[in-house]
């Protein structure tokens, strides 16, 4: 594309992408786990960081860059400073009235969960063990981004916006489902779940 519009084109590199009518997936399962309850194995150190974009936010940014007449090629890899704790304490704050038993969060390490052969990033959605093949997985600079007016809203707004629309539209249950589209093994089989758990 550079090349063929030089000085004329766009060229948007997102993070993970989050928030409503997500059918990748990756949020809506963690809401979805959590909400289930029970023991629940949570990767790694809650206070590893963790980086999302609300796709809202991230629309509405591409189409005024556009009329802006902003070009180039810009990362936009997610606001710095949340941490996986903070993702999952969102996520319990949205699902706080949900029936059922309440999780319990049990933080494994990244050592016990790759022994185990849980996939990264997949079966346990945004999970980016301490391991060289995930090294700077977070560390991208979104300064481009935000010098040219990408803002994010708060990570807690996304999840609540996301948990809202599982709750409200039938549709949702087939992401989280996995009968919408193929989500390339996005969540835990509950099965391996309660078998690595029950090794702790």
């Amino acid at each position: 594309m550079a090349a063929a519009f030089p000085g004329r084109h766009l060229i948007v590199r997102p993070g993970l992408l989050a928030g409503p009518h997500d059918d990748v997936g990756r949020l809506p399962w963690w809401l979805d786990r959590l909400a289930r309850g029970g023991r629940v194995l949570v990767p790694g150190d809650p206070g590893r960081p963790v980086r999302l974009t609300d796709a809202r936010d991230l629309a509405g940014w591409m189409l005024n860059s556009i009329r802006r007449q902003i070009t180039g090629v810009v990362n936009v890899p997610g606001p710095r400073g949340c941490t996986f704790g903070e993702l999952i304490d969102a996520c319990l704050a949205a699902i706080r009235a949900s029936p059922g038993a309440p999780a319990d969060l049990v933080w494994t390490p990244d050592g016990v969960l790759l022994a185990a052969g849980v996939r990264p990033c997949t079966e346990l959605p945004t999970w980016a063990p301490d391991i060289p093949e995930f090294a700077g997985t977070w560390a991208a600079s979104g300064e481009h981004a935000r010098l040219a007016g990408m803002r994010y809203r708060p990570l807690a707004d996304t999840v609540h916006d996301t948990w809202s629309w599982l709750v409200h539209d039938a549709a949702a249950r087939a992401v989280v489902a996995g009968e919408l589209m193929p989500r390339v093994g996005i969540g835990l089989d509950p099965v391996r779940e309660q078998q690595i758990l029950a090794g702790l």
